[in-house]
């Protein structure tokens, strides 16, 4: 065989994962806040609202949704890893939502805070 055809680690090209696509090299430990925005924005929708939130501070799940073009389920999830992770803050704390217009905004120090870990542990 090849050392074409081998893994790093000396493995044959026969124990490839996703049926034949190679081995990822393992990359460095995320750190915690690093692996916090990766999984944030990772999702296209929270991509997405997170960047609309931006220019539109102050909006509503409707306003984010009909905005978008995203159904309200997928906003609220969006919104939910949001807000879960730090980046976005609703006006209203959880037991007072029901029924009620929630609007929310980005923390702007937590998220660029971590856009910094992100990039720095990119380049390390």
């Amino acid at each position: 065989m090849t050392a074409r055809n081998q893994h790093p680690m000396g493995e044959s090209d026969t124990n490839r994962q996703n049926g034949g696509m190679p081995y990822l090299l393992p990359s460095p430990e995320m750190p915690e806040r690093v692996e916090a925005i990766r999984s944030a924005i990772g999702p296209a929708p929270s991509l997405a609202v997170l960047r609309f939130l931006l220019q539109n501070p102050g909006a509503t799940r409707r306003e984010i949704a009909e905005s978008m073009g995203l159904s309200l389920p997928t906003a609220r999830m969006a919104l939910e890893a949001l807000e879960k992770s730090g980046y976005v803050v609703a006006d209203l704390p959880r037991s007072e939502r029901v029924g009620r217009a929630v609007h929310y905004r980005i923390d702007r120090v937590t998220l660029v805070n971590d856009l910094g870990a992100l990039t720095s542990w990119l380049v390390a």
